[in-house]
């Protein structure tokens, strides 16, 4: 195989052995005694790629006098279905994207830690005034008396001046910031991205693209919880690859950084023109990192509740011949 002019080495993604009976391959067959001469053996072999690729070129090299083609069926994602035939004078096959190529997926969410600093009110300025006011009014009271003002009394008119300016050019604190937020949208931006992470493959990639939407602690702990969720026990614990992430709603708790959320995940585990599709819906308590450090990004995953909406198998329909 090769995806975009590079040579690309399979990974074994499942190997069973199926009896006779065609049904077979839309489950995920028990162990049992098998006619060697009515055995099929099924293998799934997986060309991972970084991105999605523009072309593939695949060459079949196995033939022999008892099998001297062989009949393929090309499942091109939701286009209908094709035949390719492999002979050994055409061994090759050639898949070209038509169009462009999706961009590389992006990960990245704003995360705004300050806010512009509030300006003097015109309260702030009435307040001022009245307070320089009362300390001319004070200071003319007693220039002329024999026990002139007080020093403390000025520093204070001074002081009162002051506080007031400066009470209104100070930063908002961190519970106006987090309040000013629109914290819904972007717990909402993190789930989705947290899910698509799991297009790549490599752990490795997982791991990198969910930094952006998880804190150090907890990466590890959240990798493996949503993995298996996306494990389909019925299929052998093929992870499912997901197909939608439809967020139910989000309430944040009374002045917290935690929120409260539902959302549905539908994913797909296809094989030998089998579709199987499941949606799970899930509950959870879900705390936001607002330090300069944490960026937004979750602290806390607490799942308190998880069930399946439904299960279905369907069949990619081929008219033969």
């Amino acid at each position: 195989m090769v995806v975009d002019g590079i040579p690309v080495k399979p990974t074994l993604q499942r190997l069973q052995f199926f009896g006779f009976d065609i049904n077979d391959f839309a489950q995920d067959a028990t162990p049992r005694r098998i006619s060697a001469y009515q055995a099929r053996i099924g293998i799934i072999l997986a060309y991972p790629a970084k991105a999605p690729p523009s072309s593939v070129e695949m060459t079949w090299e196995v033939f022999h006098e008892s099998a001297p083609f062989l009949r393929s069926i090309i499942y091109d994602r939701d286009l209908p279905p094709t035949e390719e035939f492999f002979v050994k004078d055409q061994p090759h096959y050639k898949w070209t994207r038509e169009g462009i190529a999706p961009a590389p997926a992006s990960f990245e969410t704003k995360w705004e830690t300050t806010l512009p600093k509030r300006a003097i009110s015109r309260v702030s300025f009435v307040l001022i005034a009245i307070a320089f006011a009362g300390g001319v009014f004070t200071w003319a009271l007693y220039k002329d008396h024999p026990q002139r003002l007080p020093r403390s009394v000025g520093v204070l008119t001074i002081w009162l001046v002051g506080a007031f300016a400066f009470r209104h050019h100070m930063p908002p604190s961190e519970k106006d910031t987090i309040n000013s937020l629109d914290l819904g949208k972007h717990t909402s931006t993190l789930l989705q991205n947290i899910y698509r992470a799991y297009d790549y493959r490599e752990q490795s990639d997982v791991y990198d693209a969910l930094k952006y939407s998880v804190t150090g602690e907890l990466l590890e702990e959240l990798f493996l919880e949503i993995q298996t969720g996306l494990r389909m026990q019925e299929q052998g614990g093929a992870v499912a690859s997901v197909r939608e992430v439809r967020i139910e709603s989000i309430k944040p708790e009374k002045e917290t950084n935690t929120l409260l959320c539902i959302w549905n995940v539908t994913g797909t585990v296809e094989h030998w023109g089998h579709i199987h599709t499941r949606e799970n819906q899930y509950s959870a308590r879900i705390t936001l990192d607002t330090s300069a450090a944490g960026k937004g990004r979750i602290s806390g995953f607490e799942v308190t509740d998880e069930k399946r909406v439904r299960f279905e198998t369907g069949l990619r329909q081929f008219k033969d011949g």
